[in-house]
């Protein structure tokens, strides 16, 4: 067989009395010189989109109004949130110490009698917590232009609002937060104070003796454990002497007689028709009542 390779099929083109051979295109040749041209016009119109979409966002930015903050919204500060908190925790303790160690006229009498019973160290610490948590709250529901005003108030106010800004970064400074925050802590804290957490450390009261004034105007001294002979209907005042407290609670009770107030660690006992024995007891508890002691008189008809 004789190769095709190499061989141009010629076809005969006539053009009035001369004639021409020309190449006789195949059918593959044909459709891929075709393709070629359609192929060039896809890619010049996909360049031409992306430049008119180019020149579109071009045209947007440029017009494009820059983002302005909502009103009375805070604008952003620049400290972050985990600085503004360490910030935070900084101003706390250093107020903590100044109410610990500084005896400031007033402000120590309020302190102690907040807590009475709670250690001093712990006490400033939760109220100083309390305190920036208000603020925080506080601060964050006002508008720029009231912590403006209240700024032009005077030298104080303007260094409140001074050193809030960095405190209250714009991630912090929303109402919600601050008031949860503030909720939460405080009912902790009272939690842990009504159930004794922190408590200061007391002596258990002493009870030396009793204190007995009978109608006739005579007082004597009894030991607990001691009797005493009260008449029916005769009133007497029997006191309970502690010797190593002065702030006590004081309970009396008794099992057939009448008992009447007095003042101090006292009480009025009136005598009962029963001669059976009767007792008159006390329960003296210490100012934070966390130590407590009992003493009694036994009560005899004469």
């Amino acid at each position: 067989m004789k190769s095709r390779i190499g061989r141009t099929r010629m076809n005969c083109v006539s053009h009035g009395s001369s004639v021409y051979l020309s190449p006789l295109h195949s059918p593959v040749e044909g459709k891929a010189k075709v393709a070629v041209p359609h192929l060039n016009a896809f890619q010049m119109t996909r360049e031409k989109t992306k430049i008119q979409f180019s020149q579109l966002f071009a045209d947007m930015s440029k017009h494009q109004k820059p983002k302005q903050p909502k009103p009375g919204s805070k604008p952003e500060q620049g400290l972050s949130v985990p600085t503004a908190l360490v910030l935070n925790f900084i101003v706390v303790v250093a107020l903590s110490l100044v109410l610990i160690f500084v005896n400031i006229p007033g402000v120590t009498n309020i302190v102690t009698s907040i807590a009475p019973c709670m250690s001093p160290t712990p006490r400033a610490l939760g109220i100083v917590v309390i305190l920036i948590l208000f603020i925080h709250f506080v601060a964050s529901c006002l508008p720029s232009a009231a912590k403006d005003a209240f700024g032009a108030l005077g030298t104080l106010p303007k260094l409140l609002v001074t050193l809030l800004d960095p405190l209250q970064p714009s991630a912090l400074s929303k109402p919600v937060l601050w008031g949860i925050a503030l909720l939460v802590f405080s009912a902790t804290a009272w939690g842990v104070y009504l159930s004794g957490g922190f408590t200061i450390p007391e002596t258990t009261p002493i009870i030396e003796s009793f204190s007995v004034r009978y109608p006739d105007g005579s007082t004597q001294a009894h030991r607990f454990g001691d009797k005493i002979q009260v008449s029916e209907g005769q009133l007497v005042r029997a006191e309970a002497v502690i010797t190593n407290t002065v702030d006590v609670y004081c309970e009396w009770s008794t099992i057939k007689g009448i008992l009447l107030p007095a003042n101090g660690c006292a009480t009025q006992y009136s005598g009962s028709p029963a001669k059976d024995v009767d007792s008159l007891t006390v329960h003296v508890q210490s100012q934070c009542r966390t130590q407590s002691a009992y003493a009694s008189l036994h009560v005899v008809q004469p």
